[in-house]
């Protein structure tokens, strides 16, 4: 069985943060649009049509903008559709500052992978990876880890 990856992008390029070397801030959008449902089931169902082992790799910008009601429809989603023969594995890229303690139990009750971007020391994170007020986001990153 082969395995197969989607790249999941459910708000595009569009961040919380303003990353002064950022590759994806060029195609941000002033207004923010979540991936509407109807899209995340259609695309969902037929990847589960044609592949048993899907790998779902959340990605952005933000991928936790869209909040944690969009995730448990995912879900809900995922568990509509997927057989004894599905193999499904999902890992989020994020900036950690929206994990909460709900996010954090989701994702530890749905097996997601969590990868956070963390640039190093916070003198060195909050020179780069600051809100679009200038301020450093390494506290807020710190907390959500």
């Amino acid at each position: 069985m082969k395995n197969f990856g989607i790249q999941v992008k459910p708000v595009g390029s569009n961040c919380n943060l303003k990353c002064k070397y950022c590759y994806a801030a060029p195609f941000s959008k002033e207004k923010i649009q979540i991936m509407p449902e109807n899209i995340l089931e259609a695309t969902v169902k037929k990847f589960f049509q044609y592949q048993k082992n899907i790998f779902f790799s959340w990605h952005g910008g933000e991928p936790l903008i869209p909040g944690i009601e969009f995730y448990k429809t995912f879900v809900k989603i995922l568990n509509k559709y997927k057989t004894e023969e599905h193999k499904i594995q999902n890992l989020i890229q994020t900036n950690a500052t929206l994990i909460t303690d709900d996010f954090a139990k989701f994702f530890k009750e749905n097996d997601f992978k969590v990868s956070i971007s963390l640039d190093g020391s916070q003198k060195i994170h909050n020179t780069n990876r600051i809100y679009k007020d200038g301020i450093g986001s390494f506290e807020n990153v710190m907390r959500g880890v």
